[in-house]
C-alpha cells in the first residue's frame, strides 16, 4: 500500500509541477505548491514527534494547519499568523522554536471565489465548496471567511509516552463553542487516491478575526461569507 501511495505522489508531482523563469515574479507566486510535513500514515502509527521547526515551516507559506510535537494543541495559520491553540483555549502566536510532526502549508492565492449570502450549516458549506471545484485531481486549499452564528471547535491534550492512539486522543478532546463570531475556516481537501499521505476529503481549522479563538473545526453555521479556492500545482512531502 505504501508503495502505491508513493507512486501516486510521484505521478502527481510529475504531472502538475511547474515553474516560472521570470525573475520579476515574486517567489511565493512562482511556488504554488502545498508543502506537507509528516503524513496521515505516520500519525496513525503514533509518530507524534517531528524534527521540523516552525521557523522552517513558516518559510513555506502563509496559510496552514497542523499540530505540535506530542500533539500539544492545534495549529492554524492565516495571513502569515501562525497560531497555537492549546486545550486552555488561550490562542497565541506559535514560537519559531516549536516543532511539528504534521503540518500542511502553502502561500494562499485564490483561483476561484463563491459567495454565501444566507445561513448555511457545515454540511451545506462543504457542498457549496465541493460543487465549486473545477479540478478534483489535485489537493486544494480552501478559505471561508465570514460571520458565523455558531462555531464548535476543539483542541487536544499533550501526549506522553506510551502514546495514545489518535482515536483515544480525540475522545479526550477539549471542546470550545463560540456564538456570533467573525473569522475564517481554513484548511485543505485531498483526493481519495492520496489517502495515507493525507486525510482524504476536508480538514478544517478555525480562527477568529482577532486571532483569540479557534481550533479544529467540529461544527458551524455561517450567516454570510466568501469561499475562496486555491488549486495547487505540486505537493512537496518532507
Amino acid at each position: 500500500m505504501k508503495k502505491n501511495i508513493l507512486l501516486y505522489v510521484a505521478l502527481f508531482l510529475t504531472t502538475f509541477s511547474c515553474s516560472s523563469n521570470d525573475p520579476e515574479v515574486p517567489a511565493q507566486i512562482k511556488n504554488d505548491a502545498i508543502t506537507q510535513y509528516g503524513s496521515k500514515q505516520a500519525f496513525l502509527e503514533q509518530k507524534y514527534v517531528g524534527t521540523d521547526s516552525y521557523a522552517d515551516i513558516k518559510q513555506q507559506g502563509d496559510f496552514a494547519l497542523g499540530t505540535f510535537n506530542y500533539v500539544d494543541g492545534e495549529m492554524a495559520a492565516i495571513d502569515n499568523n501562525f497560531m497555537r491553540i492549546p486545550v486552555s483555549g488561550k490562542v497565541h502566536h506559535a514560537s519559531d522554536t516549536l516543532m511539528a510532526p504534521f503540518a500542511v502549508v502553502k502561500f494562499f492565492m485564490a483561483d476561484e471565489q463563491k459567495q454565501i449570502s444566507e445561513n448555511k450549516s457545515m454540511q451545506e458549506i462543504w457542498s457549496i465548496a465541493k460543487e465549486a471545484f473545477s479540478d478534483t485531481s489535485k489537493p486544494i486549499a480552501i478559505k471561508i471567511t465570514g460571520n458565523f452564528s455558531y462555531v464548535k471547535a476543539r483542541s487536544v491534550h499533550k501526549q506522553t509516552e506510551p502514546f495514545q492512539t489518535l482515536q483515544e486522543i480525540v475522545a479526550n478532546q477539549a471542546v470550545f463553542e463560540f456564538e456570533q463570531i467573525s473569522g475564517s475556516i481554513l484548511g485543505y481537501w485531498f483526493p481519495k487516491f492520496m489517502d495515507g499521505v493525507n486525510f482524504p476529503g476536508f480538514h478544517f481549522h478555525f480562527l477568529s478575526d482577532d486571532l483569540t479563538k479557534g481550533g479544529h473545526l467540529l461544527d458551524c453555521t455561517i450567516e454570510n461569507g466568501t469561499v475562496e479556492i486555491d488549486y495547487s500545482d505540486r505537493l512537496i512531502l518532507r
